[in-house]
């Protein structure tokens, strides 16, 4: 229905001050834009009211119950170079040996479609990989 572009002002990052486990404590630097909060949302919520109008269904006022089908991600991208994203080709995120991300994080961008079928064809290629069945 929509996504919400990653740009470099979208991140999660690694700062340098530790946890009570010793591991890097993590900044997500994330804000909305305004267009897509007040233009696109308003549009597509339009649409999902003609069609539910069409179904003879009503849109809910309720706040805890959500019409969106939202599915976040890219925060851990892959990329070739490093300062690009947070894993390779391989999903082996930079730098760390034996650490993998598998999800629909790794997705420079997020398509308008589930991302279920990708991420099931990641994952049989991760486990491929890492069983030593080679990709």
């Amino acid at each position: 229905m929509a996504e919400v572009f990653g740009r470099r002002d979208k991140r999660v990052e690694n700062l340098w001050d530790r946890n009570a486990f010793g591991l890097p404590q993590t900044e997500v630097t994330y804000s909305a834009d305004q267009w897509f909060v007040d233009t696109r949302i308003g549009q597509i919520k339009a649409e999902v009211r003609t069609i539910f109008s069409k179904m003879g269904a009503t849109l809910t006022t309720d706040p805890s119950q959500s019409w969106r089908a939202d599915h976040a991600g890219s925060t851990c991208r892959m990329s070739v170079d490093p300062p690009d994203g947070v894993v390779d080709g391989d999903l082996k995120v930079h730098g760390t040996d034996n650490l993998y991300v598998c999800s629909n994080a790794v997705f420079p961008n997020i398509g308008a479609v589930n991302p279920t079928l990708t991420v099931t064809a990641l994952a049989l290629r991760l486990a491929d990989l890492i069983s030593g069945g080679g990709v």
